[in-house]
Protein backbone atom coordinates (compact mmCIF):
# COMPACT_ATOMS: atom_id res chain seq x y z
CA UNK A 1 0.00 0.00 0.00
CA UNK A 2 1.31 3.39 -1.05
CA UNK A 3 0.99 6.49 1.31
CA UNK A 4 1.53 9.71 -0.55
CA UNK A 5 1.38 12.07 2.06
CA UNK A 6 3.86 10.34 4.40
CA UNK A 7 5.70 9.72 1.36
CA UNK A 8 5.73 13.66 0.75
CA UNK A 9 6.95 14.49 4.75
CA UNK A 10 9.77 12.05 4.28
CA UNK A 11 11.04 12.47 1.37
CA UNK A 12 10.77 16.17 1.92
CA UNK A 13 12.38 15.61 5.05
CA UNK A 14 15.60 13.83 3.62
CA UNK A 15 16.48 15.66 0.22
CA UNK A 16 15.47 19.04 2.36
CA UNK A 17 13.30 20.45 0.67
CA UNK A 18 10.00 21.65 -0.31
CA UNK A 19 7.69 18.77 -1.83
CA UNK A 20 6.37 20.03 -5.60
CA UNK A 21 2.93 19.44 -5.00
CA UNK A 22 3.25 22.06 -2.13
CA UNK A 23 4.98 24.42 -4.50
CA UNK A 24 2.18 23.72 -7.12
CA UNK A 25 -0.47 23.99 -5.15
CA UNK A 26 0.52 28.00 -4.14
CA UNK A 27 -2.36 28.66 -7.18
CA UNK A 28 -4.89 27.11 -5.61
CA UNK A 29 -4.16 29.08 -1.89
CA UNK A 30 -4.45 32.11 -3.52
CA UNK A 31 -7.82 31.35 -4.91
CA UNK A 32 -9.27 30.21 -2.10
CA UNK A 33 -7.97 33.32 -0.04
CA UNK A 34 -9.41 35.93 -2.71
CA UNK A 35 -12.88 34.18 -1.74
CA UNK A 36 -11.68 34.62 2.04
CA UNK A 37 -10.71 38.56 1.44
CA UNK A 38 -14.46 39.16 -0.40
CA UNK A 39 -16.02 37.29 2.35
CA UNK A 40 -14.04 39.63 4.93
CA UNK A 41 -14.53 42.93 2.70
CA UNK A 42 -18.34 42.19 2.94
CA UNK A 43 -18.37 42.42 6.56
CA UNK A 44 -22.06 40.44 6.25
CA UNK A 45 -20.62 37.59 8.32
CA UNK A 46 -18.07 36.38 11.09
CA UNK A 47 -14.96 34.10 10.52
CA UNK A 48 -13.70 32.40 13.71
CA UNK A 49 -9.52 34.07 13.90
CA UNK A 50 -10.08 36.01 10.88
CA UNK A 51 -12.65 38.45 12.17
CA UNK A 52 -13.42 37.44 15.59
CA UNK A 53 -11.16 36.59 18.98
CA UNK A 54 -10.35 33.21 19.35
CA UNK A 55 -11.96 30.55 21.92
CA UNK A 56 -15.23 31.64 24.26
CA UNK A 57 -13.81 35.31 23.26
CA UNK A 58 -14.96 34.37 19.92
CA UNK A 59 -17.80 36.94 20.35
CA UNK A 60 -15.53 39.76 20.15
CA UNK A 61 -13.94 41.43 16.97
CA UNK A 62 -9.80 41.18 16.44
CA UNK A 63 -8.01 43.55 13.32
CA UNK A 64 -4.85 41.61 12.08
CA UNK A 65 -2.46 43.98 14.01
CA UNK A 66 -3.90 42.41 16.97
CA UNK A 67 -2.85 38.56 16.07
CA UNK A 68 0.79 39.29 17.59
CA UNK A 69 -0.56 40.03 21.30
CA UNK A 70 -3.01 37.02 21.15
CA UNK A 71 -0.22 35.17 19.70
CA UNK A 72 1.43 36.40 22.74
CA UNK A 73 -1.02 34.94 25.12
CA UNK A 74 -0.45 31.31 23.72
CA UNK A 75 3.24 31.17 24.54
CA UNK A 76 2.58 29.35 27.87
CA UNK A 77 5.78 28.65 30.03
CA UNK A 78 7.71 26.21 30.78
CA UNK A 79 9.49 26.20 27.10
CA UNK A 80 13.18 24.64 26.38
CA UNK A 81 14.74 24.29 23.64
CA UNK A 82 14.99 21.09 20.81
CA UNK A 83 16.75 20.32 17.96
CA UNK A 84 16.13 22.20 14.69
CA UNK A 85 15.15 19.07 13.54
CA UNK A 86 11.64 19.04 15.26
CA UNK A 87 11.58 23.00 13.37
CA UNK A 88 11.64 21.56 9.93
CA UNK A 89 9.30 18.39 10.73
CA UNK A 90 6.64 20.58 12.01
CA UNK A 91 6.75 23.10 9.02
CA UNK A 92 6.30 20.27 6.68
CA UNK A 93 3.87 18.33 8.42
CA UNK A 94 2.18 21.66 8.40
CA UNK A 95 2.63 22.40 4.94
CA UNK A 96 1.36 19.04 3.78
CA UNK A 97 -1.74 19.76 5.31
CA UNK A 98 -2.20 22.86 4.35
CA UNK A 99 -1.29 22.50 0.72
CA UNK A 100 -4.65 20.62 0.56
CA UNK A 101 -6.61 23.32 0.72
CA UNK A 102 -9.41 24.76 2.89
CA UNK A 103 -7.37 27.11 5.47
CA UNK A 104 -8.06 30.53 4.01
CA UNK A 105 -4.50 30.99 4.37
CA UNK A 106 -2.67 34.28 2.61
CA UNK A 107 -0.20 33.28 -0.13
CA UNK A 108 2.38 34.89 1.57
CA UNK A 109 2.03 33.41 4.53
CA UNK A 110 2.12 29.81 2.71
CA UNK A 111 5.01 30.94 0.60
CA UNK A 112 6.95 32.17 4.11
CA UNK A 113 6.30 28.42 5.12
CA UNK A 114 7.84 27.01 1.75
CA UNK A 115 10.99 29.24 2.56
CA UNK A 116 11.56 27.85 5.93
CA UNK A 117 11.07 23.99 4.87
CA UNK A 118 14.62 23.33 4.75
CA UNK A 119 16.80 23.04 7.41
CA UNK A 120 18.13 25.24 9.66
CA UNK A 121 20.76 25.11 12.47
CA UNK A 122 19.21 27.23 15.23
CA UNK A 123 16.90 25.12 17.58
CA UNK A 124 13.83 26.06 18.87
CA UNK A 125 12.30 27.21 21.71
CA UNK A 126 8.99 26.30 23.28
CA UNK A 127 6.57 24.16 25.00
CA UNK A 128 6.14 20.82 22.99
CA UNK A 129 3.91 19.06 25.36
CA UNK A 130 1.43 21.46 26.23
CA UNK A 131 -1.05 20.20 25.09
CA UNK A 132 -4.02 17.77 25.88
CA UNK A 133 -5.25 17.67 22.55
CA UNK A 134 -8.48 19.90 21.73
CA UNK A 135 -5.98 21.46 18.98
CA UNK A 136 -2.30 21.78 20.03
CA UNK A 137 -2.16 25.82 20.18
CA UNK A 138 0.32 26.22 22.48
CA UNK A 139 3.05 23.82 21.08
CA UNK A 140 2.21 25.58 17.65
CA UNK A 141 2.15 29.05 18.80
CA UNK A 142 5.48 28.72 20.22
CA UNK A 143 6.16 27.57 16.89
CA UNK A 144 5.39 30.84 15.04
CA UNK A 145 6.79 32.66 17.75
CA UNK A 146 9.86 31.12 16.62
CA UNK A 147 9.31 31.54 12.91
CA UNK A 148 8.32 35.16 13.32
CA UNK A 149 11.78 35.88 15.13
CA UNK A 150 14.34 34.11 13.18
CA UNK A 151 13.33 33.30 9.31
CA UNK A 152 9.63 34.57 8.68
CA UNK A 153 9.29 38.34 10.62
CA UNK A 154 6.04 38.72 8.60
CA UNK A 155 3.65 36.25 9.83
CA UNK A 156 0.43 37.44 11.53
CA UNK A 157 0.56 40.86 9.04
CA UNK A 158 -2.37 39.43 7.34
CA UNK A 159 -6.41 38.50 8.96
CA UNK A 160 -6.30 34.61 9.70
CA UNK A 161 -2.56 34.06 9.93
CA UNK A 162 -2.75 32.78 13.45
CA UNK A 163 -5.71 30.69 13.49
CA UNK A 164 -4.55 29.24 10.29
CA UNK A 165 -0.90 28.48 11.58
CA UNK A 166 -1.66 27.60 14.59
CA UNK A 167 -5.14 25.36 14.70
CA UNK A 168 -5.00 21.84 13.19
CA UNK A 169 -3.50 18.44 13.88
CA UNK A 170 -0.16 19.12 12.73
CA UNK A 171 1.98 19.07 16.37
CA UNK A 172 0.79 15.81 17.37
CA UNK A 173 0.61 14.30 13.73
CA UNK A 174 4.74 15.22 13.37
CA UNK A 175 5.94 14.19 17.06
CA UNK A 176 3.24 11.45 16.61
CA UNK A 177 5.28 10.19 13.40
CA UNK A 178 8.72 10.90 15.01
CA UNK A 179 7.96 8.74 18.32
CA UNK A 180 6.47 5.70 15.98
CA UNK A 181 9.62 6.00 14.21
CA UNK A 182 11.88 5.88 17.38
CA UNK A 183 9.64 2.68 18.17
CA UNK A 184 10.04 0.91 14.92
CA UNK A 185 13.57 1.64 15.17
CA UNK A 186 14.26 0.03 18.85
CA UNK A 187 11.67 -2.99 17.95
CA UNK A 188 14.22 -3.95 14.52
CA UNK A 189 16.75 -3.68 17.50
CA UNK A 190 15.55 -6.33 19.65
CA UNK A 191 14.19 -8.47 16.45
CA UNK A 192 17.70 -8.64 15.72
CA UNK A 193 18.63 -10.24 18.87
CA UNK A 194 15.65 -12.18 19.71
CA UNK A 195 14.61 -14.16 16.13
CA UNK A 196 18.16 -15.73 16.18
CA UNK A 197 17.16 -17.47 19.61
CA UNK A 198 13.63 -18.13 18.57
CA UNK A 199 12.04 -20.96 16.08
CA UNK A 200 9.91 -19.92 13.57
CA UNK A 201 7.72 -23.22 13.21
CA UNK A 202 5.35 -21.83 10.99
CA UNK A 203 6.85 -20.63 7.55
CA UNK A 204 5.32 -17.46 5.20
CA UNK A 205 5.05 -15.43 7.91
CA UNK A 206 5.58 -11.69 8.42
CA UNK A 207 8.88 -10.60 7.90
CA UNK A 208 10.39 -14.62 7.07
CA UNK A 209 12.78 -13.71 4.42
CA UNK A 210 14.28 -11.86 7.35
CA UNK A 211 14.37 -14.17 9.79
CA UNK A 212 17.63 -16.20 10.56
CA UNK A 213 17.81 -19.90 11.89
CA UNK A 214 17.23 -20.38 15.23
CA UNK A 215 20.80 -21.10 17.53
CA UNK A 216 20.79 -24.57 18.80
CA UNK A 217 23.76 -23.92 20.38
CA UNK A 218 23.28 -21.90 24.12
CA UNK A 219 19.78 -22.26 24.30
CA UNK A 220 19.67 -25.65 24.11
CA UNK A 221 16.01 -26.53 26.27
CA UNK A 222 14.66 -29.85 27.25
CA UNK A 223 11.12 -30.45 25.85
CA UNK A 224 9.65 -27.42 24.86
CA UNK A 225 10.97 -24.14 24.55
CA UNK A 226 9.56 -21.30 26.71
CA UNK A 227 6.61 -19.72 24.99
CA UNK A 228 8.60 -16.34 24.53
CA UNK A 229 11.42 -18.01 22.32
CA UNK A 230 8.84 -21.07 21.05
CA UNK A 231 7.48 -19.36 17.51
CA UNK A 232 8.30 -15.75 16.62
CA UNK A 233 5.07 -15.73 14.92
CA UNK A 234 2.50 -13.77 17.40
CA UNK A 235 5.29 -11.21 17.98
CA UNK A 236 5.75 -10.62 14.35
CA UNK A 237 2.22 -10.67 13.39
CA UNK A 238 1.35 -7.98 15.94
CA UNK A 239 4.93 -5.78 15.23
CA UNK A 240 3.78 -5.91 11.57
CA UNK A 241 0.22 -5.12 12.23
CA UNK A 242 0.38 -2.34 14.66
CA UNK A 243 3.04 -0.39 12.26
CA UNK A 244 1.00 -0.74 9.58
CA UNK A 245 -2.00 0.49 11.18
CA UNK A 246 0.02 3.36 12.47
CA UNK A 247 1.08 4.24 8.97
CA UNK A 248 -2.46 4.48 7.74
CA UNK A 249 -3.81 6.98 10.74
CA UNK A 250 -0.93 9.17 10.10
CA UNK A 251 -1.36 9.14 6.86
CA UNK A 252 -5.40 10.33 7.29
CA UNK A 253 -4.24 12.63 9.02
CA UNK A 254 -1.96 14.29 6.60
CA UNK A 255 -3.88 13.95 3.74
CA UNK A 256 -6.76 16.04 3.95
CA UNK A 257 -6.52 19.68 5.69
CA UNK A 258 -6.82 20.17 9.18
CA UNK A 259 -8.29 23.47 10.19
CA UNK A 260 -11.36 25.29 11.66
CA UNK A 261 -12.40 27.21 10.21
CA UNK A 262 -12.67 25.09 7.36
CA UNK A 263 -13.65 27.42 4.01
CA UNK A 264 -15.53 26.09 1.58
CA UNK A 265 -15.22 28.23 -2.08
CA UNK A 266 -16.00 25.50 -4.38
CA UNK A 267 -18.85 27.50 -5.24
CA UNK A 268 -16.40 30.67 -5.80
CA UNK A 269 -17.81 32.50 -2.67
CA UNK A 270 -16.43 31.38 0.65
CA UNK A 271 -18.00 30.21 3.66
CA UNK A 272 -16.20 29.15 6.71
CA UNK A 273 -17.89 25.98 8.61
CA UNK A 274 -17.03 25.61 12.00
CA UNK A 275 -15.31 22.08 12.41
CA UNK A 276 -13.38 19.81 14.78
CA UNK A 277 -10.90 18.56 12.19
CA UNK A 278 -8.26 18.89 14.61
CA UNK A 279 -9.54 16.04 16.56
CA UNK A 280 -8.81 12.87 15.54
CA UNK A 281 -9.16 9.34 17.70
CA UNK A 282 -8.13 7.19 15.59
CA UNK A 283 -4.18 7.94 15.59
CA UNK A 284 -4.73 8.74 19.54
CA UNK A 285 -5.77 5.23 19.87
CA UNK A 286 -3.57 3.75 17.65
CA UNK A 287 -0.29 5.13 19.45
CA UNK A 288 -1.90 3.67 22.57
CA UNK A 289 -1.89 0.85 20.73
CA UNK A 290 1.93 1.53 19.94
CA UNK A 291 2.55 1.92 23.55
CA UNK A 292 1.22 -1.56 24.53
CA UNK A 293 3.34 -3.03 21.59
CA UNK A 294 6.23 -1.08 23.00
CA UNK A 295 5.28 -2.83 26.37
CA UNK A 296 5.43 -6.39 24.69
CA UNK A 297 9.11 -5.79 22.76
CA UNK A 298 10.19 -4.58 26.80
CA UNK A 299 8.88 -8.13 27.80
CA UNK A 300 10.61 -9.86 25.29
CA UNK A 301 13.60 -8.36 26.01
CA UNK A 302 13.90 -9.44 29.34
CA UNK A 303 12.37 -12.79 28.96
CA UNK A 304 16.00 -12.97 26.53
CA UNK A 305 18.31 -11.62 29.09
CA UNK A 306 16.83 -13.39 31.54
CA UNK A 307 17.26 -17.12 29.41
CA UNK A 308 20.36 -16.60 28.11
CA UNK A 309 22.03 -15.57 31.54
CA UNK A 310 20.37 -18.57 32.76
CA UNK A 311 21.88 -20.80 29.79
CA UNK A 312 25.62 -18.56 30.91
CA UNK A 313 24.94 -19.99 34.26
CA UNK A 314 24.87 -23.43 33.03
CA UNK A 315 27.66 -23.30 31.00
CA UNK A 316 30.00 -21.90 33.61
CA UNK A 317 28.18 -21.17 36.85
CA UNK A 318 31.59 -19.16 38.12
CA UNK A 319 31.20 -16.24 35.53
CA UNK A 320 27.20 -16.28 35.90
CA UNK A 321 25.91 -12.60 34.52
CA UNK A 322 23.98 -12.24 38.09
CA UNK A 323 23.26 -8.60 37.45
CA UNK A 324 21.79 -8.29 34.11
CA UNK A 325 18.27 -9.60 34.48
CA UNK A 326 18.08 -7.49 37.18
CA UNK A 327 18.65 -4.35 35.06
CA UNK A 328 16.27 -5.45 32.51
CA UNK A 329 13.65 -6.25 35.00
CA UNK A 330 13.92 -2.71 36.37
CA UNK A 331 13.59 -1.71 32.81
CA UNK A 332 10.60 -3.15 32.35
CA UNK A 333 8.83 -2.18 35.81
CA UNK A 334 9.48 1.37 34.54
CA UNK A 335 8.02 0.67 31.42
CA UNK A 336 4.87 -1.11 33.58
CA UNK A 337 4.68 1.92 35.70
CA UNK A 338 4.21 4.50 32.60
CA UNK A 339 2.48 2.43 30.21
CA UNK A 340 -0.92 3.87 32.05
CA UNK A 341 -2.78 5.40 28.87
CA UNK A 342 -4.08 9.40 29.28
CA UNK A 343 -8.28 8.49 29.33
CA UNK A 344 -9.67 11.99 29.72
CA UNK A 345 -11.06 12.37 26.72
CA UNK A 346 -13.59 15.64 27.75
CA UNK A 347 -13.11 18.25 29.91
CA UNK A 348 -14.60 22.15 30.88
CA UNK A 349 -11.34 24.06 28.79
CA UNK A 350 -12.47 27.62 27.41
CA UNK A 351 -15.81 27.76 29.58
CA UNK A 352 -16.79 24.84 28.02
CA UNK A 353 -16.36 25.43 24.44
CA UNK A 354 -13.29 22.94 24.31
CA UNK A 355 -15.13 20.08 26.33
CA UNK A 356 -13.85 17.25 24.18
CA UNK A 357 -10.11 16.29 23.41
CA UNK A 358 -8.35 13.16 21.39
CA UNK A 359 -4.96 13.07 23.72
CA UNK A 360 -2.91 12.43 20.88
CA UNK A 361 0.29 13.97 21.90
CA UNK A 362 0.23 12.72 25.28
CA UNK A 363 0.35 9.36 24.08
CA UNK A 364 3.25 10.53 21.67
CA UNK A 365 4.61 11.51 24.45
CA UNK A 366 3.87 7.96 26.28
CA UNK A 367 5.47 6.45 23.40
CA UNK A 368 8.86 8.35 23.26
CA UNK A 369 9.61 7.60 26.72
CA UNK A 370 9.15 3.77 26.22
CA UNK A 371 11.50 4.25 22.98
CA UNK A 372 14.47 5.22 25.44
CA UNK A 373 13.63 2.36 28.10
CA UNK A 374 13.75 0.07 24.72
CA UNK A 375 16.85 1.71 23.84
CA UNK A 376 17.83 0.62 27.94
CA UNK A 377 17.24 -2.71 27.33
CA UNK A 378 19.58 -2.80 24.11
CA UNK A 379 22.50 -1.43 26.41
CA UNK A 380 21.95 -3.83 28.67
CA UNK A 381 21.68 -6.80 25.94
CA UNK A 382 25.07 -5.10 24.05
CA UNK A 383 26.83 -5.13 27.45
CA UNK A 384 25.93 -8.77 27.88
CA UNK A 385 26.75 -9.75 24.32
CA UNK A 386 30.04 -7.99 24.30
CA UNK A 387 31.18 -9.43 27.86
CA UNK A 388 30.11 -12.85 27.27
CA UNK A 389 31.40 -13.01 23.41
CA UNK A 390 27.86 -13.85 22.32
CA UNK A 391 27.14 -14.43 18.53
CA UNK A 392 25.57 -10.89 17.14
CA UNK A 393 23.55 -11.29 14.17
CA UNK A 394 24.83 -8.12 11.94
CA UNK A 395 21.49 -7.26 10.03
CA UNK A 396 22.57 -3.77 8.86
CA UNK A 397 19.20 -2.76 9.76
CA UNK A 398 17.43 -4.61 7.94
CA UNK A 399 14.49 -5.62 9.78
CA UNK A 400 14.15 -1.63 11.37
CA UNK A 401 14.39 -0.53 7.54
CA UNK A 402 11.70 -3.05 6.12
CA UNK A 403 9.63 -2.32 9.05
CA UNK A 404 10.12 2.28 8.20
CA UNK A 405 8.93 0.99 4.81
CA UNK A 406 5.90 -0.78 6.05
CA UNK A 407 5.26 2.46 8.04
CA UNK A 408 5.64 4.99 5.38
CA UNK A 409 4.13 3.04 2.59
CA UNK A 410 7.16 1.54 1.02
CA UNK A 411 8.52 5.31 -0.48
CA UNK A 412 11.60 3.28 -2.20
CA UNK A 413 14.28 5.31 0.41
CA UNK A 414 17.37 4.62 -0.18
CA UNK A 415 19.63 2.80 2.29
CA UNK A 416 21.49 6.35 3.25
CA UNK A 417 17.74 7.79 2.98
CA UNK A 418 16.91 5.76 5.63
CA UNK A 419 19.53 6.67 8.09
CA UNK A 420 19.26 10.20 7.57
CA UNK A 421 15.04 10.38 7.97
CA UNK A 422 15.48 8.24 11.26
CA UNK A 423 18.36 10.64 12.83
CA UNK A 424 16.19 13.53 11.43
CA UNK A 425 12.99 12.08 13.42
CA UNK A 426 15.00 11.19 16.49
CA UNK A 427 16.16 14.42 16.95
CA UNK A 428 12.79 15.68 16.55
CA UNK A 429 11.16 13.47 18.76
CA UNK A 430 13.85 14.32 21.37
CA UNK A 431 11.58 17.71 22.11
CA UNK A 432 8.85 15.23 23.85
CA UNK A 433 11.33 14.47 26.69
CA UNK A 434 11.63 18.50 28.27
CA UNK A 435 8.02 18.38 29.95
CA UNK A 436 9.27 17.17 32.62
CA UNK A 437 10.65 19.85 33.42
CA UNK A 438 14.29 18.26 34.37
CA UNK A 439 15.58 20.78 31.12
CA UNK A 440 12.71 23.23 31.09
CA UNK A 441 13.90 26.76 30.53
CA UNK A 442 12.36 30.28 30.99
CA UNK A 443 12.95 32.07 28.16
Amino acid sequence: MTRPALTRVARSLVEQRAAAPWVEATGRIDAERRAVEEFIAAGTGHAYGFTTLLGHLDGGAMAAEEQVEVLGAHLVEPSWLAPPALRTLLVVTKLEQLHHGGSGIHGATYRALLDVAAPSMAPVRGGWTTSYGSGDVIPAAWLVHDLRTTTAPGLLRHPGDLIALINGSFVSTALGTAAVVGLVEQTGAFLDAWLPYCARPTLGGPLDDLHPQPSTGLLDFAGQAPVSLRDSAPVLDVVVSTVDRLGDSVERRLARPSANPLWSTATGTARPLSQSSFLDFRLALDLAAAVELAAVVAGHWQRLIEHVCAALERRDPARAPVQPPKAAQAVLEQVVGASGAPRRYSGQDSRGVEDARDMSLLHAQTLHGHVARLAALAAVWAQLTTDHALPVTDGAGALTDRLVEIFLGRPGLTEPEHRRLRTVLAQAGSALTGGDGSRAARR
